[in-house]
């Protein structure tokens, strides 16, 4: 959700859900948030687990991609769909993996 945040434009022209995330997120808040989330990966999973944000991270990027192509940026609603289909990927590709 972070990552659509930061390198995405918000696609409505009227407030939504996501307006202020997507107005006030930035590098600095994602690299934060990168690092909040690979230390514990890397420490209880090892390299599976940095192999994994890296799965989730790049379907996140082609989501990010194919939303801004198709509504011109993100939205709240994208930005859930993309927490919600990393969660499930990262689990599905964790017990492939693991």
């Amino acid at each position: 959700m972070l990552q659509q945040a930061v390198f995405s434009s918000y696609a409505r022209k009227e407030e939504g859900t996501g307006k202020v995330f997507a107005d006030c997120a930035g590098k600095k808040e994602f690299r934060k948030g990168l690092l909040i989330t690979a230390v514990p990966c890397f420490f209880l999973l090892g390299l599976k687990g940095l192999l994994l944000l890296l799965v989730v991270a790049l379907a996140t990027e082609g989501g990010r991609r194919f939303f801004e192509k198709r509504l011109g940026g993100v939205t709240g609603d994208t930005q859930g769909f993309a927490g919600e289909v990393g969660e499930a990927l990262f689990l599905l590709c964790g017990a492939v993996l693991l």
